[in-house]
């Protein structure tokens, strides 16, 4: 998460504190605009939810040179391997087929014309498609 804090604070100006799911972030600093002893007060405050799937020991704040204040955490191990499946489940759906699982013009006479796809977009099927089709077949089996 970026936020853009702006130049005005110092490392030392900033507290970034962990209370159950929400980081607490606290900026404060006073700045003297004259010799007579006045000064500029500035302060921001805000909270951040942290997701279930960041690991809260892993939080970490920084402050960049043009003024963001960074916050970042790692996933927990499960959610990695949450999103390892599903990138692999998405790369599987986004896979076009070499060859199509159901043909599309007239089958020989040896082939179950119950099988052939009726489909206009050529007879390419989704991965969900395919998995729907092999449940049907077998369903319609037993």
């Amino acid at each position: 998460m970026r936020l853009a804090i702006g130049k005005t604070y110092d490392t030392s100006d900033i507290s970034v504190q962990l209370e159950g799911p929400k980081i607490l972030i606290h900026c404060h600093t006073i700045e003297p605009t004259d010799k007579r002893g006045n000064y500029r007060k500035h302060e921001y405050k805000t909270e951040l939810l942290v997701p279930d799937v960041v690991d809260d020991e892993t939080i970490v704040a920084y402050l960049t040179e043009d003024g963001q204040l960074i916050v970042e955490g790692k996933y927990q191990p499960w959610a990695w391997k949450e999103i390892k499946r599903k990138r692999q489940i998405e790369q599987q759906e986004n896979k076009p087929s070499s060859t199509p699982i159901l043909a599309t013009t007239s089958p020989p006479s040896s082939i179950n014309s119950d099988l052939i796809s009726t489909r206009k977009d050529g007879g390419r099927f989704t991965y969900k498609d395919r998995l729907k089709y092999i449940a049907e077949f077998f369903q319609s089996l037993s």
